[in-house]
This record gives structure tokens, sequence and C-alpha cells, in this order.
């Protein structure tokens, strides 16, 4: 269990390195889900980007779910 919860911290870490080297979110930018309904706002986000274009930051959002939900 270390070991997994120590890997999703390098990931997460590194996910979050990448995006702000690439432009995608900057260094004030809010990634963690606050407020109420925080998970299903991030599902709708996910769903739009299906078909609707939205912002590198809400795409950001969207990323650090998937990886947090990645078991490798």
């Amino acid at each position: 269990m270390r070991r997994n919860l120590q890997r999703f911290k390098l990931r997460k870490e590194s996910l979050i390195s990448i995006l702000k080297d690439k432009g995608f979110i900057k260094n004030d930018s809010i990634l963690s889900e606050t407020g109420n309904k925080s998970t299903f706002e991030t599902y709708g986000l996910r769903a739009n980007a299906a078909t609707k274009e939205i912002s590198l930051e809400e795409f950001a959002r969207v990323l650090l779910m998937i990886n947090k939900k990645t078991w490798l």
C-alpha cells in the first residue's frame, strides 16, 4: 500500500510538472476539487470535453482526475 501511495504521488507530481512546463496551468491554479459536488463537476467537464472545447486548465483537472483513478 505504501508503494502504491508513493507511486501515485510521484505520478501526480510528474503530471503537474509537465502541465506547468507546457503552459496548461500556472503556479497559482487551483487543481484540487473544492466546494460542493466538485467530483461531479469534474465528471461533467470530462463529458463535455468529448463534445465541446474546454479550457486548458479544465483539461488539466480532467487529467489529474484520471491520474487519481489509475492503478498501475
